[in-house]
């Protein structure tokens, strides 16, 4: 199981101890991925903790034509867990993991290492609980959009999420088309229409949203 939330060790974290913050630092191991390197394959073994210090990762699988379906995506200063060896053997991965952004830099803590925490620290028993929930969330989320959005929707909310960060939104249609799980033409075409419509502004390698109120009336309320 895959487990998301924030978690901030990768630094000075003062609700940690301070032999705790002291042991975090000798463990901490940090490892720079480049754009499209796949991090972990489906069917990987896996364990231990990693958090998302910088870039960002796209969780995905592949259909039967060999296609890309995106199933989520992981930001910085998220964290992401497997099996921490206590109840569990250490789990394969369902999907494959790689970074989306042009640089990634990960912190890892092993199983072993994050277990000690977990039982003496009650900031880390406390993000555990609030990252399982999220995950829940999230899926549930993800569900829901596989089941009752149609291309268009999925590529609004998508452009909706990415306005958290900026208006200016600077992907390829063929990134979007990855990320929301179409093709690049369905997406080149959907963007034009929202343009003729006013919506966005489209430019070499970005879509520049005008008002994020506007397009997200094209959602219906309950969706949203």
């Amino acid at each position: 199981m895959l487990n998301r939330g924030e978690l901030q060790i990768s630094q000075s974290n003062p609700k940690l101890s301070q032999i705790a913050q002291m042991h975090w630092t000798a463990e901490l191991k940090s490892i720079i991925f480049q754009k499209g390197q796949v991090i972990i394959q489906k069917g990987q073994i896996v364990s231990g903790v990693y958090i998302l210090h910088s870039g960002s990762l796209r969780i995905y699988t592949m259909d039967f034509n060999g296609i890309e379906k995106p199933i989520d995506h992981i930001r910085a200063g998220e964290m992401f867990l497997f099996s921490l060896e206590r109840n569990m053997k250490s789990l394969t991965f369902p999907a494959w993991l790689k970074v989306d952004s042009s640089q990634a830099e990960i912190k890892y803590v092993s199983a072993s290492v994050f277990w000690k925490a977990y039982a003496d620290e009650p900031h880390i028993r406390d993000s555990i609980i609030e990252a399982s929930l999220r995950r829940i969330y999230s899926m549930m989320s993800v569900i829901e959009k596989t089941l009752v959005y149609d291309v268009g929707s999925r590529i609004v909310h998508f452009l909706l999420l990415e306005c958290l960060q900026s208006r200016n939104i600077k992907l390829s249609h063929q990134d979007i088309a990855d990320r929301v799980g179409t093709s690049r033409e369905r997406v080149s075409k959907y963007l034009k229409l929202l343009e003729k419509n006013g919506f966005v502004k489209l430019g070499r390698m970005k879509v520049i949203v005008g008002s994020i109120e506007e397009l997200a009336k094209l959602i219906p309320k309950h969706a949203l």
